[in-house]
């Protein structure tokens, strides 16, 4: 609960905690606040504050105004909440798309094996480097017809023995995934940067939908 000090039709004060007030030279106690009856209250001037709030949407920024409804005799808060420009709601939202991308990435990759599911750790730059230096070195020696085995380890540091072959298809796979996420991050940007209003940007929603790599 606040209060406000009312003079002449004209809001003078506000408080937000019961404290001893001094009105017309006469010091009043604290508890007049939360003990005495509205109508007591009034009588000095001192008026309970009813708050009205507006319906909180995405993407809004919130103000506030106290007044004096003098045809109603009362004072109210009125908490509203306003859009917020929509360039920076996408500068926003293309952000979030992109901190979303970079966690399904890092959250690592399922690829096949000899008919046995891998998963592959992706959480840094490093690792997708490894994924494409034994990819590599798999194409290199099908290219040359070397059958010579390429050891990985996944994210579970259980090492595995690939025939070239498998090197290049394990890579590929990797590859294609992670870039399934990124192409859909692309899309979703370039449905962001279309939007024309803050009702089209409440509209899009940047967690749903993710192709999901470890599957």
């Amino acid at each position: 609960m606040a209060w406000a000090l009312v003079e002449n039709g004209v809001i003078k004060a506000t408080y937000n905690n019961p404290k001893p007030i001094t009105i017309d030279g006469i010091q009043h106690p604290r508890n007049i606040f939360t003990v005495w009856s509205k109508d007591q209250k009034k009588a000095l001037g001192i008026y309970d504050i009813e708050v009205v709030q507006g319906e909180k949407l995405d993407y809004t920024t919130q103000s506030e105004s106290i007044t004096y409804d003098s045809q109603n005799d009362k004072v109210v808060k009125t908490i509203s909440w306003n859009d917020q420009p929509v360039e920076s709601v996408k500068s926003a939202l293309k952000t979030k798309v992109e901190n979303k991308r970079d966690a399904v990435i890092k959250n690592g990759v399922m690829v096949n094996i000899a008919n046995t599911s891998v998963y592959l750790q992706t959480s840094k730059d490093s690792d997708l480097q490894n994924i494409i230096a034994v990819g590599s070195s798999g194409t290199a020696l099908v290219a040359t017809g070397a059958n010579t085995a390429l050891f990985f380890r996944d994210a579970n540091n259980v090492t595995h023995s690939l025939t070239p072959t498998e090197a290049v298809t394990m890579a590929l796979t990797a590859q294609s995934k992670i870039s399934g996420v990124w192409s859909y991050s692309w899309g979703l940007k370039e449905t962001v940067e279309a939007a024309a209003s803050i009702d089209d940007l409440r509209a899009i929603d940047v967690e749903a939908g993710w192709p999901d790599p470890t599957v």
